[in-house]
């Protein structure tokens, strides 16, 4: 009586035989990357001298093909069905998920869809370890969830889903296939700065010092040598400003109220805008945060800003608003309102970029959550330990710069402010009470904030000798990469080139080429133009557009 050996045996199902079916699995998997790590790196080269194995490459080939088409289609069904289609009818709505027309039939088709494939294998794994954590009991549902009113989720759809079914973010919330904004600016970035650059404030609301003021008396010029670098037109005034007497006592926390309570608006007019700066003007304290765009346009765009009293919610719209936030100095720079941020060192150098808006008396709760030794010093940590609020941080990788945005990503841009307020009560009662009640580590806080306030946004310029945090060197050093002779000149050639073409279309460096593409370039030094695209695996159509111009740059 013959027995069947484990290669050949019958797979069990996972439904009802788990641990065998896992251990089966577990096996397989090792015998393919055995098998897979053995061949030879130039599989095209052996194939051409053995007839037999250029057979069964191809026969093991068409296989694993057959097999990826398989899960396309379970994940095409599965999206069918998050539609709405169940059974008989999910199945016939296959072709109209996001992987309808993904078809892979031969090696092309894989290297052109590389990263469709890995983004339908992440989905997959991750939807299994959200099942395995559920069948184990180790998932927690978050105690506060914000999301669209019941009505409003009921309503037929009328748009892309904002969540795949694989649980991340649809494509078209990642990277939204949209016009540039930039392109209607009235005054678009200039990505080629002169060489002698100042700030373009217009007025200088709250002055204590006017524009253009340097330092005369030996005391301006001591209070000065603080500023590291340059020094900014509101230099002065964010170094004399103080924090509050009522900030350095303990006080009962306000507790903000529900979404559904608190008044919010769009702000997406001038005439919003006024109404707007007339009720901040009335505020003891301001919470604002920042949404930012910077995958396709080379500086990066402010596409939204947000801000909290304890009585209102506003979302700005600051691509529409681009020229006229300027007059939000009339707040930002006045010392007798707090200004709440988390986490502010960008948003400092944004603010100043896109709307010259400079901040005066700052309250960095980053710095408050680092003075309070906490485990963790994100606003998510700060929000949970407080508030027992969990958002969904999926949408930090949206695109904001979407019109009109989805009820979601709304939703996530106000709870960044709606919130902190309250986090602002909280760690200054606690850092009151590390020191039994004495302002030292409240002042110290808004002392630290004062450094990042003091920063001054310049343009980048780029530097051949690769210096700087933007330079070749830095990443080079950072992707542990040891070019020498040829490969190294190939690689600061196309990092010099990427920077470029960057800059003349207005287009993130990564968009251009991403580092993975710069680096195969500099490895193999292709010699002609095939042998340049082989390796721009996912390149953008920019790139693809170029590729003749990068080719004969590499030769």
């Amino acid at each position: 009586m013959s027995s069947s050996s484990p290669e050949t045996a019958p797979i069990p199902s996972p439904r009802t035989s788990f641990p065998t079916y896992h251990t089966r699995l577990l096996s397989s998997i090792a015998l393919a990357s055995r098998a897979a790590s053995s061949l030879p790196q130039d599989v095209d080269f052996h194939r051409s001298l053995d007839r037999k194995f250029a057979r069964e490459v191809d026969r093991v080939s068409e296989r694993v093909l057959a097999l990826v088409g398989e899960l396309i289609r379970f994940v095409d069904i599965k999206e069918a069905e998050a539609e709405g289609s169940t059974g008989i009818d999910a199945g016939k709505a296959k072709g109209k998920g996001r992987t309808s027309n993904l078809r892979l039939l031969n090696r092309e088709d894989v290297e052109d869809n590389f990263e469709d494939v890995v983004d339908v294998t992440d989905g997959l794994l991750e939807r299994a370890d959200i099942a395995l954590d559920q069948l184990m009991g180790r998932s927690k549902a978050p105690m506060v969830v914000v999301k669209a009113p019941e009505s409003r989720v009921k309503k037929p759809k009328l748009r892309d889903p904002v969540i795949s079914s694989t649980g991340k973010l649809d494509p078209s919330i990642l990277n939204a296939r949209i016009p540039k904004p930039q392109l209607s600016f009235a005054h678009p970035p200039n990505n080629f700065p002169p060489a002698s650059w100042r700030p373009h404030l217009q007025s200088k609301p709250h002055a204590l010092v006017p524009l253009g003021w340097s330092a005369q008396t030996p005391e301006e010029r001591e209070l000065l040598e603080r500023v590291k670098d340059t020094v900014g037109p509101y230099a002065y005034e964010i170094l004399r400003a103080q924090p509050p007497s009522n900030a350095l006592v303990t006080s009962v926390p306000q507790v903000p109220k529900s979404f559904e309570d608190t008044p919010f608006e769009w702000v997406g007019t001038p005439d919003r805008l006024a109404q707007m700066l007339e009720k901040l003007k009335a505020a003891k304290e301001i919470a604002v945060d920042l949404e930012h765009h910077d995958y396709r346009s080379y500086r990066g765009i402010v596409c939204l800003m947000q801000l909290s009293t304890r009585e209102a919610d506003w979302v700005v719209d600051t691509l529409a608003l681009r020229e006229e936030l300027e007059v939000l100095n009339e707040v930002f720079a006045d010392s007798n309102i707090v200004k709440v941020f988390h986490g502010a060192t960008m948003d400092i150098n944004w603010l100043q970029r896109d709307f010259n808006l400079y901040i005066v008396n700052l309250f960095d709760t980053y710095y408050a959550s680092k003075a309070l030794n906490f485990p963790a010093f994100s606003l998510a940590f700060l929000l949970d330990l407080y508030c027992e609020f969990k958002a969904d941080k999926r949408f930090q990788l949206a695109d904001w710069r979407i019109r009109p945005l989805p009820q979601e990503m709304m939703d996530y841009a106000r709870s960044d402010t709606h919130f902190l307020l309250y986090v602002y009560d909280q760690v200054r009662n606690d850092l009151l009470k590390r020191v039994e009640g004495g302002p030292d580590l409240v002042e110290k806080v808004f002392d630290l904030s004062k450094d990042t306030a003091l920063q001054v946004w310049e343009p980048e310029r780029y530097d051949p000798a690769g210096n700087g945090p933007g330079g070749w060197q830095n990443l080079t050093r950072k992707w542990n990469k040891h070019f020498m002779g040829s490969k190294l000149a190939v690689f600061k050639a196309v990092y010099a080139w990427r920077d470029r073409v960057a800059r003349e279309e207005d287009e993130g460096l990564r968009y251009v080429l991403t580092n993975p593409q710069m680096f195969a370039l500099a490895e193999n030094c292709p010699r002609d133009m095939k042998g340049t695209v082989k390796c721009l695996v996912g390149a953008t159509v920019l790139a693809m557009s170029r590729v003749e111009e990068l080719a004969e740059l590499i030769r």
